[in-house]
């Protein structure tokens, strides 16, 4: 995983300018620790992780973004964001259900 700090502050800009709730942002950052905890980071960009945690956790709290708007914020393809949610919505037991 990427220096934490600088995450923490790519994550608080990506909220931030996604207009995300505080509370979202948090959820984000808890993905993020079971996404490093699952080991699911090795090879990943640390923008692709940040990117697919925003997606996923904004609709976990209920403001939900499109791919295209978490992709024109954090420059992460809207592919490589389908790809990378589908493996981390398994790897970690996410329920589909929220996610579709």
């Amino acid at each position: 995983m990427p220096n934490v700090s600088q995450t923490h502050v790519d994550i608080s800009d990506f909220s931030n300018r996604l207009a995300f709730s505080p509370q979202t942002r948090s959820q984000a950052e808890n993905i993020l620790v079971k996404i490093n905890e699952s080991e699911i980071h090795l090879r990943k960009s640390p923008n692709t992780l940040i990117a697919v945690a925003l997606y996923i956790a904004g609709i976990l709290k209920n403001e939900p973004r499109t791919m295209a708007q978490i992709s024109q914020i954090t420059g992460v393809s809207q592919g490589t964001i389908q790809k990378r949610k589908t493996e981390i919505v398994c790897e970690l037991g996410i329920r589909r259900e929220y996610l579709d």
